[in-house]
């Protein structure tokens, strides 16, 4: 381990740990899994607990990938958590390093079905201005910076087969998200964005996957990336 990869004295033993003097307070692990991660007196961040579940150690990638500083690291040896770093571009974060032949992948496309009958229905106008009005309810900051900002969501266009919405949340960065419904009883969906050669290609698919997790009536998703989507294969539970 490089010197300046020193862990935080308090972090938790086992294989993540935040880098010791590199925390800004930015809030962002904390935000993302704030049953694993916690600040010391001198409002320093570190892990108070090492993922156990499958979804703590989603959300623990998660805040790796989003924190901008790069605090998180992990210094153990699992494959498919080394994958999971080299996949969404973090493999300086990893202390063993992952495989060379693997590299940055962004999920752009995600289908989802449901179990609640009043939602089985649902036209892709429906879907996409449920993603309008969830963007539009998030208070979002930039954390660090102190700058508040909103999403800029024009009107949805589109029929009940197939509908898509243009969004931007920095500058004139436009994200286009495409809702379709697949199979004969309008009970599955397939919504894929063409961002993934764009920077924010993977915040799009991030917002997207906290959409359809927050909804509570969507299941059966899986997330596949453009070679993953034309190889018919099996596709992933969350996008990175």
């Amino acid at each position: 381990m490089a010197d300046d990869n020193r862990p935080h004295p308090r972090n938790a033993p086992g294989p993540f740990y935040v880098v010791n003097g590199c925390c800004m307070a930015c809030d962002v692990p904390v935000s993302e899994a704030p049953d694993l991660f916690t600040y010391d007196a001198s409002n320093h961040c570190y892990v108070k607990r090492q993922p156990c579940t499958k979804d703590e150690l989603d959300r623990t990638l998660r805040a790796a990938w989003a924190a901008e500083l790069g605090c998180i690291r992990y210094r153990g040896n699992d494959a498919e958590v080394l994958r999971r770093f080299a996949e969404f571009g973090s493999q300086d974060l990893c202390d063993v390093p992952p495989p060379a032949d693997i590299g940055p992948v962004v999920r752009d496309r995600v289908t989802f079905d449901t179990d609640f009958t009043d939602c089985i229905h649902l036209s892709a106008v429906a879907l996409a201005e449920s993603y309008h009005v969830y963007l539009l309810g998030l208070d979002c900051r930039r954390e660090g910076l102190g700058v508040r900002f909103r999403y800029r969501v024009p009107p949805v266009k589109g029929d009940a087969k197939a509908a898509s919405l243009t969004y931007s949340w920095f500058k004139a960065h436009w994200h286009t998200v495409e809702f379709r419904v697949v199979g004969s009883l309008a009970s599955r969906w397939l919504v894929h964005h063409f961002s993934a050669d764009r920077a924010g290609g993977q915040g799009v698919s991030n917002q997207l996957a906290d959409w359809l997790r927050d909804a509570g009536t969507f299941c059966r998703v899986r997330w596949y990336s453009s070679e993953e989507w034309a190889a018919a294969g099996p596709g992933r539970e969350v996008p990175l």
